[in-house]
């Protein structure tokens, strides 16, 4: 079998194998804390481009565009102009972001072109 044993979550669905999920790729190649909480950055920023309805393990990280990140940084700054957010903690988010997106390139999930444009965006700084 490709990929190893299935996951199965607490409902009883099959989870995707982590192996092949940009997100956990990423994640992954960090150690302790950093993993944890880049980890936490992504469940939210899956929620957030889903509206809910998606996880980091369910979400196509590949098919994320340019106007949804762009919509994320926009809500990060937002959250930050309202002190919800550390100017720090918005960072982290879009970091992630940009981490996960470089390891859905390095799967070839992704054209080149586009990921260079979505690396310029996750790129600048959100606060």
């Amino acid at each position: 079998m490709k990929g190893g044993i299935p996951v199965v979550d607490d409902e009883g669905r099959c989870v995707p194998d982590r192996a092949v999920i940009p997100a956990w790729i990423y994640v992954n190649g960090l150690s302790g804390d950093g993993a944890r909480t880049m980890a936490g950055c992504l469940r939210a920023i899956a929620g957030w481009l889903s509206g809910g309805k998606a996880t980091i393990d369910t979400l196509p990280w590949a098919s994320v565009r340019y106007a949804h990140a762009s919509d994320l940084r926009s809500a990060l700054s937002k959250a930050v102009a309202v002190d919800r957010y550390a100017p720090a903690t918005a960072n982290k988010h879009i970091a992630a972001l940009r981490g996960t997106l470089k390891a859905a390139w390095k799967l070839g999930a992704m054209s080149t072109v586009m990921a260079r444009v979505l690396f310029r965006l996750a790129g600048e700084r959100s606060a």
